[in-house]
């Protein structure tokens, strides 16, 4: 499946016993994520109302969706322009049946090459950390 997505054997994380958490920020959050320790909790909030790729300068982007939550980044990637920064999508579901729209985020995937990128992690076959 990952071949359909345009990636091979990429992983958003290694997974292990214990909890973790990769964080990613603006540069408005550049000092705090830099004093970040490893073990350290975070809360991670949403876009508040600016829910689009284009409110952002940033040339690379990462999107992190699970479940029915990938609609919304659907419709942005259906909006992708040619000058469109380098996107990673990680869309996480429970099972392969979870997988909402898969068509047409392979369809995405296939326009957009190399800029959009989805790699899917299902956690029945790849595993999790318990929270």
């Amino acid at each position: 499946m990952s071949d359909v997505f345009g990636a091979r054997d990429y992983r958003p994380a290694q997974y292990v016993a214990e909890p973790q958490l990769l964080v990613f920020g603006s540069t408005a959050n550049r000092e705090v994520l830099l004093k970040l320790k490893p073990g350290a909790i975070a809360e991670i909030e949403g876009a508040y109302g600016r829910f689009s790729y284009e409110n952002y300068d940033n040339p690379n982007q990462i999107w992190v969706a699970g479940g029915i939550g990938i609609t919304p980044f659907l419709s942005m990637a259906e909006s992708l322009k040619a000058q469109s920064p380098q996107i990673d999508l990680y869309y996480c579901v429970n099972t392969d049946t979870e997988f909402v729209d898969f068509a047409n985020l392979s369809k995405l995937v296939q326009l957009h090459p190399p800029e959009f990128r989805a790699i899917p992690f299902v956690v029945d076959k790849q595993g999790c950390t318990s929270s």
